[in-house]
């Protein structure tokens, strides 16, 4: 004969283990996908900005590409342009994204090959410009002589360095005739000016509508003396050493994230409005133009 009280305190254990199933399923998430360590690829960034901003700019795009490659990406950081390159040169980099200077030194001594760069706000070439502060008595080019300027990032930076050069070259104003100092990166050497410890600075035009400079009470105070010809803009690269089906597809994504909601997202979170296809004679402008301020030909 069957037992009521049995059978009802059976029937309490199987909806409380039922219940705790239930609970282990929706309260565990579940495990991230897992990639063999050789599947790794790491994605490196130039200190264009502070790292932080960069983090939060381009991580987005890093979670994208393992998702779409079903590879671990990681981006790997860099405080200073020396240690980026450094990076560079040691082939660290299995996706990198730098300057055009920094492409065809590269692309000659290293084997990157480019193969997207930036949009930003609708255009495909980027200028750099000479800036100084209203009122300080330097109102035109000539006035450089003798002042200091700040150039944002180093002497590898093509931008804020050598078309800066290049501009002032085309000016008869030559580099011994003003001092240079160098900014930890492009928006330091426009601050340096807007707290008077640098007399002009030389940085890529973008680099007035970044949030570290619109946020200074003083950015109106800024003045431009100069502007350089436009250049093919900031290159990505990908080693030559990765596997052509994998360039295929690293590429194929970065030209047509613009075509997906979640693309356009990661887009404006590393704030460019596109990356748009580039071959390697995009930068044969830039070649000349290093080669006319430094005297060293990258011809590939």
């Amino acid at each position: 004969m069957l037992n009521p009280v049995n059978n009802l305190k059976t029937a309490r254990q199987n909806i409380l283990m039922i219940g705790i199933i239930v609970f282990l399923i929706v309260a565990i998430p579940l495990p991230s996908p897992v990639y063999a360590v050789e599947d790794v690829l790491t994605l490196g960034v130039f200190p264009r900005q502070d790292a932080k901003t960069t983090t939060k700019a381009f991580t987005p795009l890093v979670t994208y590409l393992s998702k779409k490659l079903n590879r671990k990406v990681i981006l790997k950081m860099s405080f200073s342009y020396s240690n980026f390159w450094q990076d560079v040169k040691e082939k660290r980099y299995d996706i990198v994204h730098y300057n055009q200077y920094h492409y065809v030194k590269s692309h000659v001594k290293f084997g990157y090959d480019v193969f997207a760069m930036n949009e930003e706000q609708g255009k495909s070439k980027i200028t750099s410009g000479i800036y100084s502060i209203k009122n300080s008595g330097i109102t035109k080019p000539e006035d450089i002589k003798g002042k200091i300027v700040a150039f944002g990032g180093g002497p590898k930076s093509m931008v804020s360095y050598i078309l800066p050069l290049h501009t002032l070259k085309k000016l008869n104003i030559a580099s011994h005739e003003f001092k240079s100092i160098f900014a930890k990166n492009p928006p330091n050497a426009v601050l340096s000016v807007l707290f008077n410890t640098s007399d002009l600075a030389a940085v890529g035009t973008p680099v007035l509508l970044m949030p570290k400079i619109t946020r200074s009470p003083d950015a109106s105070n800024l003045q431009e003396l100069a502007v350089s010809e436009a250049i093919v803009h900031l290159p990505w690269a990908y080693s030559s050493e990765l596997p052509q089906e994998l360039k295929r597809k690293i590429k194929e994504i970065y030209i047509n994230l613009h075509t997906s909601e979640e693309g356009k997202q990661i887009l404006k979170k590393a704030k460019v409005t596109n990356f748009l296809e580039a071959n390697d004679a995009d930068y044969n402008r830039v070649r000349e133009i290093i080669f006319e301020v430094i005297g060293v030909n990258y011809q590939s």
